[in-house]
């Protein structure tokens, strides 16, 4: 769980920014967006991490007690920049191709969804 936490925490930091700035692009240039191109979705495969990262009030337990608090920041920005977190199973998550070593008819699966190739 602490590394998907990480990783969550950061892709949110990176993703911050870019939500301003598109936020801003479109104030500019008069863009107007209903609120469901407002919101911004992440998909997250492990469950204990997106209940940790959706939990209103500091959740703190034997796993999660010794998380930095660098990463905790992106609790209280979820509903003020629109982020929402969804569930995504772990045989549909695309970035598993970046980031473990797959078989090759996964392998294949997996890039087939991304490139469809």
């Amino acid at each position: 769980m602490h590394a998907e936490y990480i990783a969550l925490s950061m892709s949110l930091r990176e993703l911050l920014p870019i939500s301003r700035l598109l936020n801003e692009i479109c104030e500019r240039t008069n863009i107007q967006r209903d609120d469901d191109t407002k919101i911004c979705r992440v998909f997250e495969d492990n469950e204990a991490a997106m209940k940790l990262a959706k939990s209103q009030l500091p959740k703190i337990t034997p796993q999660s007690k010794h998380f930095a608090v660098k990463y905790h920041w992106f609790r209280e920005k979820l509903e003020e920049y629109g982020f929402d977190i969804l569930p995504v199973r772990t045989d549909k998550q695309k970035a598993d191709l970046f980031t473990k070593g797959l078989l090759r008819t996964e392998f294949r699966t997996k890039r087939h969804m991304i490139m469809g190739w």
